[in-house]
């Protein structure tokens, strides 16, 4: 016959047991959450446990896995401590503070890259380099072609996943910044891919009717 008490509340119907060691400083933590949520220490752990995972999954919707969101996250520290300054003036509207932005969020990214490979030989590096920038800037043409296409009031529940993806990024990012920037998308998607879609090349940014 089982020890302890029959579970009740939210995990009901256990019949495994874990046990582990944790530290003192956690148990007080634990204690204090389940004493806020009104759950007992176990619910308290298995509840942890369970939405641990799901996060999980969340990330790696999102971000793919959770080191790249953990470098986002650095990326976007090196964001901020490069806006300390006096004016309010946002990173996107001051031709300075973007610059200073850029190359801090890019020196978080190079500080960790892995080394060339041997086989890559003296003066062919910058011959990586061009290859790499044309299919990165692919890349990123495609995605702004997305942005700049989307639809603000495409309605729930028709569209793609990234339809409604892209809506919310035009939404989040602003028309007044696309629109300044549009003459620099144009110019990357006609340069890289102007034999696939013309068309957004030549068009004239509009916002939706409201």
């Amino acid at each position: 016959m089982g020890k302890g008490p029959r579970p009740k509340g939210e995990y009901v119907g256990k019949s495994s047991v874990f046990s582990t060691r944790i530290r003192p400083d956690l148990r007080k933590s634990l204690e204090r959450a389940a004493k806020t949520s009104g759950r007992s220490l176990s619910q308290e752990v298995e509840h942890r446990l369970r939405r641990s995972f799901v996060e999980d999954d969340k990330i790696a919707d999102a971000f793919g896995d959770r080191r790249t969101y953990r470098l986002m996250r650095l990326m976007s520290d090196a964001l901020q401590l490069s806006q300390k300054h006096e004016n309010d003036e946002n990173w996107l509207d001051d031709w300075s503070r973007f610059r200073l932005a850029l190359a801090a969020m890019g020196s978080v990214v190079a500080a960790i890259g892995p080394p060339a490979p041997p086989s890559l030989g003296e003066g062919n590096d910058a011959d990586v380099q061009r290859a790499t920038g044309a299919v990165g800037a692919t890349i990123a043409a495609k995605i702004w072609q997305g942005v700049v296409e989307a639809n603000h009031s495409i309605e729930l529940g028709s569209g793609s996943l990234a339809d409604h993806i892209n809506s919310i990024a035009r939404s989040d990012i602003g028309d007044d910044v696309l629109r300044r920037a549009l003459p620099g998308i144009r110019h990357l998607f006609k340069t890289r891919l102007p034999s696939e879609d013309a068309r957004f090349a030549d068009q004239d940014f509009k916002e939706d009717d409201e």
